[in-house]
């Protein structure tokens, strides 16, 4: 999706799409789990539910797996952390 949106779409409305949801399953983190498959379980189901702000141009096209896949580079990029133990 992000390859996609750079090339058709300003660069702030694709992170506002990421910024949003961010914020949807930042609090996952905080949450107790007994490891990190499990708070990267929840993560996913929260981006399955969230739905993009309808007003942002990519949000008809946003589909459950571009949310779940968002997830991982928010990961990759250390915005998330699925194990606590990793973090330190």
């Amino acid at each position: 999706m992000r390859v996609v949106a750079r090339e058709s779409v300003p660069e702030a409305t694709y992170k506002k799409i990421e910024t949003n949801l961010y914020n949807a399953v930042v609090g996952i983190e905080d949450r107790d789990c007994n490891c990190g498959h499990e708070r990267l379980d929840a993560a996913l189901d929260a981006a399955a539910a969230h739905q993009p702000t309808p007003h942002n141009i990519l949000a008809p096209v946003v589909e459950v797996l571009d949310l779940k896949g968002l997830c991982h580079r928010l990961a990759n990029d250390h915005k998330l952390t699925w194990c606590k133990e990793e973090s330190a």
